[in-house]
């Protein structure tokens, strides 16, 4: 049944890698891609696109979650080498620091994934800007979703792939198209599609700036962080269950601030625009199947979302889950990659 009609809901970087991968898998299938917003309309968009996985992403095991970060990486590190900057992929280096605990520079997840990742000895922590007790240095990639967010479309559509931009207010919807399969990367949008009360925004507000010597990231205590890229991304704040998609001036003022302190130099770029965006949180995140039952009809669902701030690093490696769990439901072999 590799002639399946296949639909992915979902335009930001989870929906678009995820159709990308089942694509270049299934070439005989058809695809349609439908959201209600696209490319610079997404969260994905206002992602600062370092690659680094934080402790809130949670799947169902510690192995799943280092395999998904490692194909991620991997999908990433390959695309930059066949397409170049095209894609909005450029290689990084920079630092963790915390004056919390050692754990909060600490990400196992890293381990086997990125060319360098390494603690810092306590004189190497001092050599560091401000002042710490416990540090990492990481050599990553950036993905500038300004940049890639458009090129996968681009991709996905000279693959053949249909687009239907339009608001889905429920499964019932989807009714009419009889697909074969759907991939649900719906973002914070499956909180009322799929009734999942355990999927919550995260607010995050940021700040891009025009700072081309800022070769080097920094991530640091409180949200804060700097990272270089198309635009410098001053962020941040984590601001749970809160829906509000306004630029809170006290917000912008303790990024400005407190990143301004970190690289003092920073006080002399000009500002681009500030943003603010609403990331889909949930613990784990939900990656499953499930047989929606409407009106007599049964939808083929593969669920792909929940990734919180963490959609950019892990979207590659999910996308990957699904294909094996869509390979599943079309009754063709599973191939390993």
């Amino acid at each position: 049944m590799d002639s399946a009609s296949i639909c992915i809901l979902g335009g930001g970087v989870i929906g678009l890698t995820a159709a990308l991968t089942l694509q270049e898998r299934l070439p005989n299938a058809s695809f349609t891609l439908i959201a209600e917003k696209f490319t610079t309309e997404t969260t994905s968009d206002g992602a600062a696109g370092l690659f680094y996985p934080f402790a809130s992403f949670q799947t169902s095991s510690f192995e799943l979650s280092r395999q998904i970060v490692k194909e991620s990486y991997e999908f990433y590190e390959n695309l930059l080498a066949a397409e170049g900057a095209v894609t909005g992929i450029t290689e990084t280096s920079g630092y963790i620091l915390s004056n919390i605990s050692p754990e909060e520079v600490e990400c196992p997840l890293l381990e086997g994934a990125v060319p360098e990742y390494r603690i810092l000895s306590s004189e190497e922590v001092a050599k560091c800007p401000g002042s710490w007790k416990y540090g990492c240095f990481l050599k990553s990639l950036l993905i500038n979703g300004r940049l890639f967010l458009p090129w996968a479309l681009g991709r996905y559509q000279e693959r053949g792939g249909k687009i239907i931009q339009r608001r889905i207010s429920g499964f019932t919807d989807l009714v009419p198209f009889k697909f074969d399969v759907i991939i649900n990367c719906f973002g914070l949008g499956a909180q009322k599609l799929c009734e999942d009360c355990d999927l919550v925004p995260v607010r995050g507000q940021v700040i891009k700036v025009s700072a081309p010597w800022v070769k080097q990231f920094y991530l640091v205590d409180d949200s804060i962080y700097v990272i270089p890229g198309f635009e410098t991304t001053l962020g941040g704040c984590k601001n749970y269950n809160n829906y509000s998609l306004n630029i809170e001036k006290d917000t912008s003022d303790h990024i400005w601030r407190k990143c301004t302190e970190l690289v003092p130099s920073l006080k002399n770029c000009a500002v681009l625009r500030e943003w603010v965006g609403l990331r889909p949180h949930r613990a784990p995140i939900r990656l499953e199947t499930e047989m929606v039952e409407i009106d007599g009809c049964e939808l083929k669902v593969v669920h792909n979302y929940g990734h919180g701030s963490q959609g950019v690093t892990t979207a590659p490696g999910c996308a990957n889950v699904c294909l094996r769990y869509v390979l599943q439901i079309l009754g063709l072999d599973v191939v390993s990659r």
